[in-house]
């Protein structure tokens, strides 16, 4: 799609215009969307810029459901910042001073309405200039997968069917706000849904020793400044989190009788380390003690052999 064909669906549609150009990522973008008397269905892909709206916006008229796919969004409006990860579902009208920031190229759908469409939430509305939540695995795939075949096929039905369908998926979107928790509490459970899924991944591929920040990114679908910010609030940095996991798997590992007979070295290298020195000094730096120490504490003499006495003597 062109910047231009997209800068004008933006004004017409959320009245939100880019405060630079292009609107989409270097590898292109897309556009699928469809309009209905409910109100405008849109699939945008590879979205990347910030937009602020237009001079002659309507502020309060027309409300917009966003729920990120992929990417993270930062919104900004009067009531302060929020932060919108893979899985957030976000109910929001055009304030002064409403600016939304891509930080990579994000997928979202949006859905605009009349806000008479969604009497209901429009306190909640009113009185946190927006509404999030971050939806289960489970309920991200249905809303997904729903969205996405009526954009795929609305107009291929009835127009009383297309408008039933509309009209459900917007009264949907909103009893899911409605029964999400307060902002506080939706905060704290969007970020501990996130850091479990950082977590979870981080301890799958603990062995590869090419397990970085880039692709722990890829494996969970956010950015690494996004990850930081999560894990800074621990006083964490995501690679810091890779060593310390590392790390605690050895030492489990070292204390497990089962595993006496595995060498250093080989430990080391199930844990993601490339060297066995480089994991005798964090090894150190992290338990106050040395591997060795902390192996003898643990061992059965039946599993412990003159051979990896030698060995281990590279690490005190």
């Amino acid at each position: 799609m062109e910047a231009g064909e997209m800068a004008s669906f933006l004004c017409r549609t959320f009245g939100l215009q880019n405060n630079k150009a292009p609107a989409f990522s270097k590898g292109g973008g897309s556009l699928r969307y469809i309009t209905t008397p409910c109100g405008v269905f849109a699939d945008i892909d590879k979205f990347n810029h910030t937009i602020v709206p237009v001079p002659t916006a309507q502020y309060g008229e027309r409300l917009v459901f966003k729920l990120v796919v992929d990417g993270e969004i930062c919104i900004r409006h009067r009531a302060g910042e929020q932060w919108l990860a893979r899985g957030s579902l976000f109910l929001t009208t055009l304030t002064p001073g409403y600016e939304e920031s891509f930080t990579s190229p994000g997928t979202l759908f949006a859905i605009a309405c009349e806000k008479h469409r969604c009497q209901r939430i429009m306190p909640l509305l009113r009185r946190d200039n927006g509404v999030a939540m971050q939806l289960n695995h489970s309920d991200f795939q249905y809303l997904t997968q729903l969205i996405n075949h009526y954009i795929d096929n609305g107009g291929k039905i009835s127009s009383a069917l297309s408008t039933v369908n509309s009209e459900m998926i917007i009264a949907l979107l909103g009893e899911m706000l409605l029964q999400s928790p307060p902002p506080r509490q939706a905060r704290l459970t969007a970020r501990n849904h996130n850091i479990i899924a950082i977590e979870s991944y981080i301890s799958e591929h603990l062995h590869n020793p090419q397990l970085d920040a880039n692709r722990v990114s890829e494996g969970v679908r956010l950015s690494v400044n996004y990850i930081n910010r999560l894990l800074a609030e621990d006083n964490l940095s995501l690679m810091k989190l890779v060593w310390q996991r590392r790390l605690d798997e050895a030492k489990m590992l070292l204390q497990t009788p089962a595993m006496q007979h595995l060498q250093l070295a080989e430990i080391a290298w199930q844990c993601g380390f490339r060297s066995q020195s480089h994991f005798c000094q964090a090894f150190k730096k992290r338990f106050g003690a040395t591997s060795k120490a902390v192996r003898a504490a643990h061992r059965t003499d039946s599993a412990y052999d003159a051979r990896t006495v030698r060995i281990e003597r590279k690490c005190e």
